[in-house]
């Protein structure tokens, strides 16, 4: 088992979660970043698992955990995915048999996936698109796992929450923008999404039920360059 770290700029590295079984009261050194890099996400992983990363401007690369050797926890680790200019690191997720990918953007579309549109590919590329990014749907902020029966909880900038069935969210193509999961006004963002198991779930929170729009779910499923890097 490994905690398998990814950073802004594109870094991934997984180190042996038995390294952090004794954690002093100062902490331990997980990782080492470089300059002005941060992390943006850490997930459980077997070495059989494969791991998406995703960029706020829609990109994503899909490759073999195999893909990424075992590190100490002073490592810098290694690129998962080559950015374009401007573009960063936003989340990762490790797709289990039986999920789809779920993508969420900051002008509050978001939409599922099936994982067989993501081929394996090699670590370090420029991925393919995940998710079509324009002025109506704003930059992705979340990517996750998800299955029919999981719930989603919708964080804005303005502190507002909203609990969503997964099952109501459209499952259609890696390049199309979305379905409408929440109205945000043009001051206000979508800043992060969440799954969470239906019994830690507080009642409290407002259920919203999406409605669907024929435009929102229009695809376009033009290829973006596919290219690699070791």
């Amino acid at each position: 088992m490994f905690l398998t770290m990814v950073t802004k700029k594109g870094q991934i590295k997984k180190t042996p979660l038995k390294d952090f079984r004794n954690i002093r009261k100062g902490g331990l050194i997980a990782l080492s970043l470089a300059e002005e890099d941060e992390l943006v996400d850490v997930q459980k992983t077997t070495s059989r698992d494969s791991i998406l990363v995703a960029t706020k401007f829609g990109q994503g690369i899909m490759f073999e955990g195999t893909d990424v050797r075992p590190m100490g926890r002073t490592a810098r680790g290694v690129r998962a995915i080559s950015l374009n200019e401007g573009d960063e690191v936003i989340g990762a997720t490790v797709p289990k048999e039986g999920e789809q990918v779920l993508t969420a953007t900051e002008k509050g579309l978001g939409k599922r996936t099936q994982i067989d549109a993501f081929r394996a590919q090699k670590r370090g590329g420029k991925g393919i698109k995940v998710n079509k990014i324009t002025e109506r749907t704003g930059n992705i902020v979340g990517i996750t796992a998800v299955k029919d029966e999981d719930e989603l909880l919708m964080i804005t900038s303005e502190g507002v929450i909203i609990r969503i069935k997964v099952a109501q969210i459209s499952s259609i193509g890696r390049n199309a923008q979305g379905v409408k999961l929440i109205n945000v006004s043009d001051d206000v963002k979508v800043v992060c999404i969440e799954k969470v198991d239906e019994e830690f779930v507080d009642d409290s929170i407002e259920e919203s039920t999406v409605e669907i729009d024929e435009e929102d779910i229009v695809e376009d499923e033009t290829e973006t360059t596919d290219t690699t890097e070791e």
